[in-house]
């Protein structure tokens, strides 16, 4: 993962060349998202994450309206979950509580069309792909036990998931072991606003075309992400 970092990383010095020898744009911007599931294959509850994102945003124009943008972002994505089971042939409730949570790096490379409005503040909007390249996954993981309605015992764990380029089969339990894939791509858009030279406010909507756990098909859920961010302009 290492050597992926350091590319990302030229690719960005790159842009701030290119952006001061061609008079491109280069924006660093940072905010807050939530994120959220729609539609789940399993029978939990889901609630929305809280979570960080920043990173750099580099246009080229095209013309005086359109402008090709990319740039190298970090992204925090999550999933919040939990279940009630009843235990068969006893009186006993097992309720648990799960929290995982995604770093992302990612390669944004969309479309986009600027306008200034009658005070003169800049608009901008841009739609197309996120590439994103998953560093770490971890879970929380919190199971509670009641009997005959009354409180017995709390566990509490955490791990880091399995992470593959592909998939990756277990031989103990015969299935696919890959919880989470690296490459996770998704389609963004977002709306900027220009409100001073230097300061814009961005909001954006993101959704994975991949699932957030694979697992061999069993728990897919589809994630959405949407936030807000401050931007600067150098």
């Amino acid at each position: 993962m290492k050597p992926f970092v350091r590319i990302l990383l030229l690719m960005m010095i790159s842009c701030v060349f290119n952006a001061n020898a061609q008079k491109a744009t280069l924006e660093v911007s940072a905010g807050g998202a939530i994120s959220f599931v729609s539609k789940k294959a399993i029978s939990t509850h889901f609630s929305p994450v809280a979570t960080l994102v920043g990173g750099f945003n580099f246009y080229k124009p095209v013309n005086e309206k359109w402008s090709i943008k990319t740039g190298l972002l970090y992204q925090q994505k999550g999933v919040n979950y939990s279940s009630e089971v009843a235990v068969e042939k006893s009186e006993t409730v097992v309720q648990t509580k799960v929290r995982t949570t995604l770093h992302y790096m990612s390669i944004p490379l969309q479309l986009g069309y600027s306008w200034q409005d009658k005070n003169n503040k800049i608009w901008r909007a841009s739609f197309g792909m996120n590439y994103g390249f998953l560093l770490h996954a971890h879970t929380r993981q919190k199971v509670s036990n009641y009997e005959n309605g009354i409180f017995r015992k709390d566990s509490s764990y955490s791990f880091s998931n399995y992470v593959a380029a592909s998939r990756s089969r277990d031989e103990k339990r015969g299935n696919d072991r890959t919880e989470l894939y690296l490459f996770t791509p998704s389609l963004r858009t977002d709306l900027s606003y220009q409100f001073h030279k230097k300061l814009s406010l961005f909001l954006f909507y993101e959704y994975n075309l991949s699932d957030v756990s694979s697992n061999g098909g069993v728990g897919r859920i589809n994630l959405h992400t949407m936030g807000l961010k401050v931007g600067y302009t150098f």
